[in-house]
């Protein structure tokens, strides 16, 4: 896992060569996850009065962009599963984890 600034993942949509003066780019695909670890705010400035404490995705999620939400998981034993089903509540097991 890893934590980039925000800005830091339009760097390779702004990098990419036009055809044309056209942007090429059709779709982004971002993978992650709204309800894990929010940013690191480290001034309190920006921290109290820029709600910067809201990740990319929790403001996607929140503005309703669509989003495709896991219903399985393949590597927690069920046990701890359960223990975060308060966070994903229609989160269940794959086969493999089952038997």
């Amino acid at each position: 896992p890893a934590q980039i600034l925000e800005i830091e993942t339009f760097i390779p949509l702004m990098l990419q060569t036009t055809e044309d003066n056209l942007n090429r780019l059709k779709r982004v695909i971002l993978i992650g996850d709204h309800n894990q670890l929010p940013p690191v705010i480290k001034n309190m400035a920006f921290q109290k009065f820029s709600n910067m404490e809201q990740s990319m995705f929790t403001r996607f999620i929140r503005l309703g962009v669509p989003a495709v939400h896991l219903d399985a998981q393949g590597r927690a034993r069920p046990a701890l599963r359960q223990l975060y089903s308060w966070r994903y509540e229609s989160l269940g097991d794959l086969p493999h984890i089952l038997n």
